[in-house]
This record gives structure tokens, C-alpha cells and sequence, in this order.
């Protein structure tokens, strides 16, 4: 994290693949909602009968572990985030610790969220 020099960090899975404009759009919203952190989750293939049943479960699992609802108000001190693509203010990822507090097992993006 030394070496990052810009003002905003893209934090991204190996497997991620951008789509035009997907950016620029993640800017947009950080900038546009004063947010230190914006997350998506990344579009999953979801072909056959047992891949569409274990995306719900898994969404409604999500779901239970952090409500929608209550992650997506400002004044919550509920938090979520889908780990795939990340875009955070550099400075706010070094107070909270740098790429060390992504060094937890489980989900990354959560305990991202969780230091914030």
C-alpha cells in the first residue's frame, strides 16, 4: 500500500472482467454519494437448474447475514460489500489498516466494510 500513489484504489478478483464505462460509473456514484467505498458484485454464470438454485440461496443467505435495506442508509452502522470490484479512497484503506485487513479468511469485501 506504500506505493499506491493515486487518490482512488480498484480492488479487484483475478477472475474480474471490467465492462466499458463500469469505472467511470463506480466514480460516479462514490463521488456523487460521498461514499469512501463503492462494491459490486461481479455477474455470476448462472446456465443450468443448480446453478440459478445455489445464486438464491446464497443471495438469501447474504441477505440474512446483511440486510439490504438497512446497508444501503447512510446513518446504518450496518455494512455490506461484494468483494469482486471495490473502489475505496486510498487514504481511508491506509487508517484502516492497508491490504492487512484483507489478510482475514472468509470474505474480504465484509471485513473491508467492517474496519470502515
Amino acid at each position: 500500500m506504500q506505493a499506491v500513489q493515486t487518490r482512488l484504489t480498484l480492488l479487484l478478483d483475478a477472475d474480474i472482467l471490467l465492462m466499458l464505462g463500469l469505472l467511470a460509473a463506480l466514480k460516479a456514484k462514490r463521488d456523487a454519494e460521498g461514499l469512501q467505498f463503492v462494491s459490486l458484485m461481479a455477474m455470476l454464470q448462472v446456465d443450468s437448474l443448480w446453478e440459478k438454485m445455489l445464486m438464491l440461496a446464497f443471495i438469501y443467505f447474504f441477505k440474512m447475514l446483511y440486510p439490504f435495506a438497512l446497508a444501503n442508509k447512510p446513518e446504518s452502522k450496518v455494512a455490506a460489500a461484494a468483494g469482486g470490484c471495490i473502489l475505496v479512497d486510498t487514504q481511508a484503506l491506509h487508517v484502516i489498516g492497508g491490504m492487512a485487513c484483507l489478510t482475514l479468511p472468509g470474505l474480504p469485501g465484509c471485513f473491508l466494510c467492517l474496519r470502515f
